[in-house]
């Protein structure tokens, strides 16, 4: 079939940024060549587009956002300590913790949302790592900013807190946190933060994080030389001032929530609100995994939740109008067969 819409992995459907593509090409008459400055270049441009007095020193990129938690989790987590992890969520906290000897302590999710009084609770005297995706992958609910708030005035001093915001530039709600208030009020938080969503440039593979300096003079000791090339560097950068793409991404998703509330309304499937570029099915009518497979004869690929540990439910990514069409109109063919 060669029609086939992924929509199970929570990429950008528009691709990629059209200004990164364009660096990404002029830069490959350099390839042969080791980075220079370029990170530097996508520092500035970040600190600069994040702003509230934040500099490039308080930024470090990664390969990918899983690279900038692998240094995250490699500075603070060693054999005898504990991270704290909002569960069911993105997988790779866990994975990082066990990688450098510590043990992970899950938190349940509160009506499938971060509970951040219970992860208070939780804690003890060997946690040093908290994890927090938000919003939450893959349910896409989200913490406020004042629930953050008190939450970081209450945890112990010396405990990092992880806010990964892998899809936070989707989120418009207004209450969604403002991290970098934070951040200058010094608390001990740090934020990740990835190009492969709003940007359309997951395979080249870029990531950053953001923290009080301090903090990330600690991190940057695990940065590996030459951890990303050029090409990443200067797309990324490119994409960062491709102001129409960004609106573009942004007007899609928010469109497309819109028309999946409405077509699930219809259909009588619940679903939750998000705060992301993908929406979490819940209460199906049939075993989603059957849901999930008969889509894919049908050449559309959704993504099941069983491997989060939330069996019975979907993740469906929000694409153009005419894919989010398909998408509802196979499932409704499904659960009418």
């Amino acid at each position: 079939m060669s029609d086939i819409l992924k929509v199970g992995s929570n990429e950008n459907v528009l691709g990629p940024s059209p200004k990164a593509k364009e660096a990404v090409v002029a830069a490959l008459a350099d390839a042969h060549l080791y980075p220079d400055r370029h990170e530097d270049t996508l520092l500035e441009k970040l600190a600069q587009r994040i702003g509230d007095g934040l500099t490039k020193e308080n930024f470090l990129s990664g390969n990918g956002s899983c690279d900038v938690l692998r240094m995250i989790t490699q500075t603070f987590i060693r054999p005898g300590k504990k991270s704290l992890i909002a569960a069911p969520t993105f997988s790779m906290y866990e994975l990082l913790t066990g990688m450098f000897g510590g043990e992970s302590i899950f938190v349940p999710l509160d009506n499938l949302t971060v509970d951040l009084d219970a992860m208070i609770k939780a804690g003890d005297g060997d946690v040093v790592l908290v994890f927090v995706c938000n919003p939450n992958n893959p349910t896409g609910t989200f913490v406020m900013h004042k629930q953050v708030g008190e939450f970081l005035a209450k945890i112990p001093a010396g405990v990092i807190t992880v806010f990964d915001e892998a899809y936070m530039e989707f989120a418009d709600d207004p209450e969604f946190p403002r991290m970098t208030e934070f951040i200058t009020a010094g608390y001990d938080v740090l934020v990740t933060r990835t190009f492969s969503k709003l940007h359309g440039l997951a395979s080249l593979r870029v990531g950053y994080g953001f923290g009080r300096i301090d903090l990330m003079d600690q991190v940057r000791q695990h940065k590996l030389h030459f951890n990303s090339g050029r090409l990443a560097y200067l797309g990324a950068a490119a994409a960062v001032d491709d102001e129409a793409h960004i609106q573009e991404s942004l007007a899609m998703v928010k469109n497309g929530r819109r028309y999946f509330y409405q077509a699930f309304d219809k259909i009588g499937i619940r679903y939750l609100p998000t705060q992301s570029n993908f929406i979490f099915l819940a209460d199906l009518p049939m075993d989603a995994n059957y849901i999930c497979n008969e889509a894919m004869t049908r050449g559309v690929i959704l993504r099941p939740t069983d491997p989060f540990g939330l069996p019975g439910h979907i993740r469906i990514t929000i694409a153009r109008q005419a894919e989010n069409e398909r998408v509802v109109d196979v499932i409704r063919e499904i659960i009418k067969k």
